[in-house]
């Protein structure tokens, strides 16, 4: 027979789980891009089909997030331009770049090795709290996103 579990315990539980979550912020990210690329057809479908079921709602929705949040996206997509401009040296091979991302696009168009989404990345970080690496060919590979996502700004070759 199972035992009730009484409110107090249910706040403490998840007091306990927060308080959990914010100390081990890198686990719980890594958890849930770990999750989300194992899930993220099945999410994408469940929200189409409330879209297309509440299609006033949704066209309400869709307005207020362009409104509330179009200038801030346009200004991070401005922001990591010029950090990539910035951190991009006269040397590097613009050539060998634009293949890199040329292979990403091809390899999501064809779903290579059985992974959905393909990511350029930087093998040293451009902004890290540690290190900051260089926007050029030498510091570019193609893998699947999920491992992308898991690694972040946190982890590259030889790190201390």
């Amino acid at each position: 027979m199972a035992r009730k579990i009484t409110d107090e315990q249910r706040q403490r539980n998840r007091l306990r789980s927060k308080n959990w979550a914010i100390k081990n912020r890198d686990r719980v990210k890594a958890n849930f891009a770990r999750w989300y690329a194992l899930n993220r057809e099945k999410m994408l479908a469940t929200a189409k089909a409330w879209s297309l079921a509440n299609p006033e709602r949704f066209a309400a929705n869709q307005a207020a997030y362009r409104k509330a949040f179009s200038k801030e996206r346009c200004f991070q997509v401005v922001k990591r331009r010029a950090e990539c401009a910035l951190a991009t040296p006269k040397w590097a091979n613009q050539f060998f770049m634009e293949e890199a991302y040329d292979l990403a696009r091809r390899r999501t168009a064809l779903k290579t090795g059985g992974h959905a989404k393909w990511h350029v990345d930087h093998i040293v970080p451009l902004k890290s709290r540690v290190v900051c690496g260089l926007n050029s060919h030498t510091n570019l590979r193609v893998v699947p996103s999920v491992t992308n996502l898991i690694k972040g700004n946190r982890h590259w070759p030889d790190m201390p």
